[in-house]
């Protein structure tokens, strides 16, 4: 997701978001809150926001993805985007990110949507994940058996560099 992307999405959920409504209540009564009408342009929001939650859980660890889909689909039944969102809203409240850090790979993540060449048999290939090197197991194996009988050659006759 290009930064501009992020800001649009960003964006649209401040202006939807901004204004919420406070209704007085004194303690003999209750007022039940509001419920806004649902426009089709929320739930296409609502679809958007989701779609970037679940491009967003793809780039996380598979640990950090299952915790984040038990949390939200089974504990808390809430929409992932709004547990991601949340959960960088406490966090920026609670002093904890005080200057945004992001990951020098992902600013090569556009080269995972071309082939790249493998290192092993040296042929093009489509990777199926971010920093994919060979293209199978076979070619990953044979390189490491490589490098595993230059190592060993080495330190039989001492070279170590």
């Amino acid at each position: 997701m290009k930064e501009n992307e992020i800001e649009d999405v960003l964006g649209g959920m401040v202006k939807k978001f901004e204004f919420i409504p406070k209704i007085e209540t004194n303690e003999s009564t209750s007022v039940p809150f509001p419920q806004p009408e649902r426009t089709e342009s929320d739930e296409s929001l609502n679809r958007t926001l989701e779609e970037s939650a679940n491009r967003i859980l793809t780039l996380l660890s598979p640990s950090i993805k299952d915790y984040i889909l038990e949390v939200a689909d089974i504990v808390l039944k809430i929409p992932r985007w709004q547990l991601l969102l949340g959960t960088l809203i406490s966090q920026y409240q609670s002093g904890n990110i005080t200057a945004p850090y992001i990951d020098p790979a992902w600013q090569t993540m556009e080269v995972i949507a071309g082939s790249t060449i493998c290192e092993g048999c040296h042929q093009s290939f489509m990777p199926k994940r971010f920093g994919q090197k060979f293209c199978s197991e076979g070619c990953s194996l044979e390189s490491r058996k490589a490098a595993i009988k230059s190592h060993q050659s080495r330190v039989a006759s001492r070279e170590f560099l």
